[in-house]
């Protein structure tokens, strides 16, 4: 069996009320089984047949080891570079609801501005309808946002 090892620094960043960025150092340590290799006695006869042999076993072996290695670590890149961009997809998807409650809290004060008016006018009907109706839609908007987390 033989060992690689590689460190690297990874930064994720979270945004929660306000800009928080953690760094983390990783080390990384990918143990791969080396191909079974020629015994000595093996070695030694390939030698004797075609001199240079043993050498060029070694290094496509190495080149094998090397190969495999780089494959794990994309293959693990590719998972950390998924992760980010699932924060970063939450992150915008937050940042859309939270948009959608602020502008059903403005049509939310609209409507009660107009149920004033109509107070005022002496259209009491009119008054209670349009306080009622957006209060309503509004709470479903809020119990649906506060649901999904």
């Amino acid at each position: 069996m033989s060992k690689h090892t590689k460190e690297r620094q990874i930064q994720l960043s979270e945004r929660h009320n306000g800009n928080t960025a953690v760094t983390a150092t990783e080390t990384e340590t990918h143990v791969f089984p080396i191909l079974p290799l020629p015994s000595a006695a093996e070695f030694a006869a390939f030698e004797a047949a075609v001199p240079g042999t043993g050498e060029r076993i070694l290094t496509l072996v190495e080149k094998q080891f090397e190969h495999r290695c780089q494959q794990e670590i994309a293959k693990h890149e590719h998972e950390v570079a998924k992760h980010k961009q699932a924060i970063l997809q939450q992150d915008e998807d937050n940042k859309i609801r939270a948009m959608g409650i602020v502008v059903g809290l403005l049509v939310l004060v609209l409507f009660a501005i107009l149920a004033f008016v109509f107070a005022l006018m002496g259209r009491q009907m009119e008054a209670v309808a349009a306080i009622i109706a957006p209060m309503v839609a509004f709470a479903i908007a809020v119990l649906k946002y506060t649901s999904k987390r």
